[in-house]
Order: C-alpha cells, then structure tokens, then sequence
C-alpha cells in the first residue's frame, strides 16, 4: 500500500485481490511508531464473479534499454535473453504496461539471477515515481523476487513493506528498471493483481546451459577440450560459436552441426586472441534455446614440452648401430641434452650436450646390452622442460663372428 500519503482523511484504493475474511487496514505516522489506528474488525473480502485475477507478463529484453544497462543470452532465461548493467548505479529500461479496464492494486514481480554475493539488487519506480527496490536472493540461479520498499526500521514493526502494492489505473504506465547494482539479472518482468501469491518461480519449458568452458577457465591454444553443456531438450542437434570480442560477433563457426547430446570435443586453434565466448545454439527455425559464456575465456599459450617419440618403448636396436633418436618440441626452441639408462631411469648417462631443438639426432648405440633402456631429452639450461622414453626398450648385443677353420 502506499506510503507517505496527505493526512487529509481518505484515500481510495482498489479493493485487493486477496480473498480472507480477516482482512485489516492500518495507518500510521511513517515518522512515529507509536501514532497508528488499525481496523476495529476484519473486513471480508470475497471472491469475483469474474476472471479477475490478471497476470502481465513482459521479456526484459524486449524494454527501451538504455547505456549502461544490456541485454544478455542465458540459455535457462524465457526466450534466452535477460538484462543487466555492467556498472554499479548506470543505466535502466524502460517497459509500457497496459493495465486492464479495472485496474486494481498490482505487485511487480521479476525473474532475477544474482551473480555471487553482491550483485544482488534493482531499482523499480513507476510512472516516475520513487525508486523502490527489487532485492534478489543471493543464491546464484533464477528465482522470482517482488518489489519492496526499504523505510527505516520502526520496532517492533517491520522495517520495510514487502511487497509494494501499486495502486494501477486502467490504460497505459511506464516501468522502470534501473542498475543497482552490476551484474544483477532480469529474465521478465511480471504484474499481478493476485496479492494471494506469495512466490514466484516458473522456468522455459526448453533451455541450454553451457557448462565448460566455464567463464575465466584458462583453454590452452593447440590442444583438444571438451565443450559440455546441459539441455532439456535432448533431441536434435546444435550449433557451436566462437567470439574473439566478448560476444559482439561470432565469426568462428566451431561446429555447424553436431548431436545435442551434452558433449564436443574441440581441436582448439592456435589463435592471437586473449580471450573468447563459445555460444551453444539449438538447431531449429528459431534458433532456441541458445546459451553463452556469461564472461569470457581465457586462450593461453600452450606449456614448454618436449615429446620423445623414438625410442618410445618396445624398440630393439643392436648395440653399435647408428639410430635415430627423435623428438617433437611444443613452443620450446633452446638447446637440449640426450642421455641415457641402462637400468629403467636408476642412472644416467649423457649421449650430447647442447644439441639444437632440430627433433632428431643420430645417435651409434653403445655396446651395453640391456632390456632396460631408456631415452631422456631436456631443456639443457635448466632441465625443464623434459621428457623420456614411455616404456623400456631393449639393446640387444653385436652377433658373435664365428671364425672358421678351413677344412682340410
């Protein structure tokens, strides 16, 4: 109900629709706790002969959204779009409601999402009046909050009224929603004159939610990952996106096609980008649900890594060959040592030093038979980084030279 209204006696209101037979209206000084009357008796407030009950409903992003506010894509929002601010206190939308020809008192309801602990509110004024807030549930996923009004504390009386009723007349009226506090989420806007409700919550019947990689995972460039997500509509097919500018474009088309069925794997590129957005669409003629990374991803480059790959293990090379022992860099590029083990990695000894990262060097296999061996390459400046053979290989010996006596 209202507040702060002329002391002059009357005030007229629309009956609410909330059906009791124990209804009671109080006044009080919004200065004086102690200055109040209350209704001697309960008042009976019964059910219509008509459809009264009226419930608006309105997408966020559908508003005249203003800087800093935005519009958003979240795969589990109404028609995958939401709205927030990324600045504390900057920007608002704006949304023309048409109440019905009976107009009535009204709660605004709306489908939010706070990120973390903080980001956890809105400002509502209607037609241009005070701002009043919208408090969110710090729980990180979608609930229905209303409109409230935070006054200052009057024990032992409530310190704020919750929710605000809003005395609406027929036609047309002008709600706005302003930041408050950035990163704050509105999936919809929802008025109803059924006061009787006392939570909110419905969810699309369809949705998709991009679940790695997940905003700032680190993805390193050359390597496979596993882009997962979760769906309610497990039928069909999607289509993978890639952005470079936190979502502006997707010029990148990872997959045009692939079954939604939760998983893909991804030959990540060697890419000059910082950061990325991967954005999940539904394969159909509307191309919903979608979903996208909130925040961006990080690329990084891959590690240093050497990679034997001959004598890898299983090999059986005759002691006093020349073979060839060989080996695949990743971004390294320094000098590297070879050596050697005789006895599954107990010792070590050193075949060259100080060779070039050319990937391959010829090496005569000394003559010390053994079915231990192994092969390490390593960074010669510091020893990392560093790999060796997998698994044992065998030197076998040099074949005894029989040497005959001619017959006689």
């Amino acid at each position: 109900m209202p507040i702060k209204i002329p002391n002059d006696g009357l005030y007229l209101t629309y009956v609410p629709g909330f059906v009791t037979n124990q209804a009671l209206f109080k006044v009080m000084d919004p200065d004086d706790d102690t200055a109040f009357d209350a209704s001697d008796n309960f008042i009976d407030i019964s059910g219509l002969a008509w459809d009264w009950a009226k419930e608006l409903i309105y997408e966020a992003e559908d508003g005249d959204i203003q800087y800093h506010m935005k519009a958003g894509v979240e795969g589990t929002a109404f028609n995958s779009g939401f709205i927030y601010s990324n600045k504390d206190n900057d920007g608002y939308a704006d949304y023309r409601v048409w109440i019905p020809s009976i107009g009535g008192l009204y709660v605004i309801w709306g489908r939010v999402y706070s990120e973390g602990k903080r980001q956890n509110s809105f400002y509502v004024s209607v037609d241009g009046s005070q701002d009043y807030l919208m408090d969110l549930n710090k729980n990180s996923q979608w609930n229905g909050e209303y409109v409230t009004n935070r006054g200052n504390a009057l024990p032992p009386y409530q310190a704020e009224l919750d929710p605000i009723f809003f005395r609406l007349t027929p036609g047309c009226h002008n709600i706005r929603v302003k930041a408050r506090e950035h990163f704050a989420k509105l999936d919809r806007l929802i008025l109803t004159n059924d006061l009787s409700q006392t939570y909110y919550e419905t969810a699309p019947e369809k949705w998709i939610n991009l679940t790695s990689p997940a905003d700032r995972d680190s993805v390193i460039k050359g390597e496979p990952w596993e882009i997962t997500w979760e769906t309610s509509s497990a039928t069909g097919h999607v289509v993978i996106q890639l952005s470079y500018d936190k979502g502006e474009t997707f010029p990148v088309t990872i997959t045009d096609e692939t079954e939604n069925d939760g998983s893909f794997m991804w030959d990540v590129p060697y890419v000059d980008a910082e950061e990325g957005i991967i954005r999940i669409i539904k394969k159909n003629s509307d191309s919903k649900p979608m979903d996208q990374n909130f925040r961006s991803f990080l690329f990084i480059d891959p590690p240093e890594r050497i990679i034997v790959e001959s004598p890898n293990g299983g090999e059986e090379w005759q002691a006093l060959t020349q073979q060839t022992v060989a080996w695949d860099s990743k971004t390294f590029t320094g000098l590297v040592n070879v050596e050697f083990s005789p006895d599954s990695g107990a010792t070590w000894e050193t075949i060259a030093t100080d060779q070039p990262d050319s990937g391959s060097f010829n090496w005569l296999v000394p003559d010390n038979p053994t079915d231990r061996a192994l092969v390490r390459i390593a960074d010669a400046a510091d020893g990392v980084p560093v790999d060796l053979s997998d698994s044992l290989f065998t030197i076998f010996p040099v074949p005894e030279v029989q040497d005959y006596a001619p017959a006689v």
